[in-house]
């Protein structure tokens, strides 16, 4: 078993549904991302680059899209209005979770980014 797998079997209630949307999303982006870390989390890798982390925290569920520069550019296209985020996370809620359609947009601009850099 992965990393993600293990980390999602000790996940429980609605903070572990939705974590696990997160991740399923991912894959359905990137149906040939494997398991993982990045940065000591579980993750899924995309081409052998950090592609997608979703992490339980104290106060929130950090998202990872390790990339500098995709949460920016989706703030600069106002994608991000109302969700809570820093340079390299975005930030939710189990009461306030990120759509679908914002989760999908992060995660292939993801992917293009880095099948841009690998190109």
């Amino acid at each position: 078993m992965g990393t993600v797998s293990a980390y999602l079997d000790g996940l429980e209630g609605p903070e572990g549904e939705l974590i696990a949307r997160i991740y399923a999303i991912a894959r359905d982006v990137a149906p040939d991302a494997i398991e993982g870390t990045g940065y000591g989390m579980p993750a899924l890798r995309y081409r052998e680059q950090g592609f997608a982390a979703a992490m339980g925290r104290t106060r929130y569920i950090a998202v990872y899209p390790f990339s500098g520069d995709v949460l920016p550019a989706l703030a600069a296209d106002g994608l991000l209005e109302g969700n809570a985020q820093t340079k390299g996370a975005l930030h939710c809620t189990v009461a306030d979770p990120p759509s679908d359609e914002l989760l999908r947009e992060l995660f292939t601009r993801r992917k293009a980014e880095i099948d841009a850099k690998l190109a």
